[in-house]
Formats: C-alpha cells, structure tokens, sequence
C-alpha cells in the first residue's frame, strides 16, 4: 500500500514508536503483533520500518 503512497493505520503506533525510540525492538514487535494480529516475520519487518 506505501507504493500506492497509502498508509495502513496500526493499532497502538505511538507506544510500538516508543518502545522503537528507547530500543526495545522486541517488545515493540510483540506489541505489535497483539494489536494487529500479524505473524513474527511480519511483524518484525514492520517494526523495522518504524525505526
């Protein structure tokens, strides 16, 4: 959807952006996937386009 210049709105995206901020990658990508129910690899690659 970025490529349509669309962003998909996230669940929760200001504190998985803090936990990103103080490197708490893992617990980003956690919160993360109990907002949006999404799979470790997707979820992992979202994170890592947030940071």
């Amino acid at each position: 959807m970025r490529h349509l210049g669309l962003e998909e709105e996230v669940p929760r995206r200001d504190e998985i952006l803090a936990l990103v901020r103080d490197g708490k990658q893992v617990q980003a990508i956690k919160l993360y996937r109990e907002a949006t129910g999404a799979g470790l690899a997707e979820a992992k690659q979202a994170v890592d386009a947030m940071s």
